[in-house]
């Protein structure tokens, strides 16, 4: 880190370069595309980013120029096609879009091995896999502990707490969870799910709700300041994170999980199935009915010390790939890295 520090800011050292899937993402990408630097991806999928600054905005030949240049004539077809109305929003998670961005870097970083095998990267541009870090709750919640993070929220402290957190979305799959603990909601003990996050369809999400008849069990809170979302994974007993389709993510709202000793419920898919096998729940994907997860629900529902063996061994996962410090630290030391390498060319140049 002294090296980091010493040399930051320099011209010797590369930018560094945070890029996600979306339209708040549109001046680091551009800037990347400018002034090449070190890139990392906090999404495998670039498609939707794409869109923004180009269908958007009605730049039609614009998109098609993209899709031309990652996939050739096919992607060429594709654009036309979409413009004729042949679409789904599935296609957006096939056709990753990165390349441009990829190819015009240093150097690039991943959240998991999962992306560092798909991403299609030339032998001269390094690529490393840091973990998404993990930070560690405030002093208070941490003192607060279940029983205050619990009163916090007016949650019942007798009851099992489901907890689904975050922007809830269609991927986040929360309807496919209410639909689970709907099928075995008088077979285990008595719970509660509570849906923290703002909610793209609210209603949509209700009438799920309605459907499972589990309405006087679960609470939509919407949008949450961080201190509230804190103490949500402090008083959840298991949250769920199940992701489909996924960008290729690393999520930040399963690390706080995992590292606040949680036990999680994810799918053995894409970059959560990089995790081990006795750090969270993974299911097999499904995506037409719910039978599997009502299944792994009611086993960890039943059983205390299957949460709690979950739990232990989340934070000790979290602890030890995740430490923001050890992060931050691989980050610093791999800008280093290509930023000797380029110099090395310039010198060979």
């Amino acid at each position: 880190m002294a090296d980091w520090t010493e040399r930051a800011g320099t011209d010797r050292v590369p930018r560094l370069y945070h890029v996600g899937n979306n339209r708040h993402h549109e001046y680091v990408f551009l800037q990347a595309l400018r002034h090449p630097g070190v890139v990392l991806l906090h999404d495998y999928v670039l498609h939707h980013l794409t869109v923004e600054l180009t269908l958007a905005r009605g730049d039609v030949e614009g998109y098609a120029k993209v899709l031309e240049e990652e996939w050739g004539e096919l992607g060429r077809r594709i654009a036309e096609q979409r413009e004729a109305g042949l679409f789904t929003e599935y296609q957006q998670f096939l056709m990753p879009l990165n390349g441009r961005l990829v190819r015009n870097s240093q150097g690039v970083i991943v959240h998991s091995d999962w992306a560092k095998r798909h991403l299609s990267v030339s032998n001269d541009v390094p690529l490393v896999c840091v973990p998404h870090h993990f930070s560690p709750p405030p002093e208070e919640v941490v003192r607060e502990g279940v029983d205050g993070a619990r009163e916090y929220f007016g949650m019942d402290p007798n009851k099992l707490i489901f907890l689904c957190a975050g922007h809830v979305t269609p991927p986040k799959r929360v309807e496919h969870v209410i639909r689970a603990l709907g099928e075995i909601r008088d077979q285990i003990p008595p719970f509660e799910l509570w849906i923290v996050g703002e909610a793209s369809d609210p209603l949509a999400v209700e009438r799920a709700i309605q459907a499972a008849g589990i309405q006087d069990r679960t609470t939509m809170t919407g949008f949450v300041e961080m201190s509230a979302f804190q103490y949500a994974f402090m008083a959840a007993d298991v949250v769920m994170n199940l992701r489909y389709p996924t960008a290729g993510e690393s999520s930040g709202t399963l690390t706080r999980a995992l590292g606040m000793g949680c036990c999680c419920v994810v799918y053995d898919y894409a970059s959560f199935g990089d995790l081990p096998s006795d750090v969270a729940v993974k299911l097999p994907l499904e995506h037409d009915n719910a039978s599997r997860l009502a299944e792994a629900l009611l086993r960890v529902a039943a059983d205390d010390h299957i949460r709690e063996s979950y739990a232990r061994r989340a934070a000790e996962y979290a602890r030890r790939q995740c430490n923001i410090v050890k992060c931050v630290a691989h980050q610093s030391d791999f800008v280093l890295e290509v930023a000797d390498l380029q110099q090395d060319l310039g010198a060979v140049g």
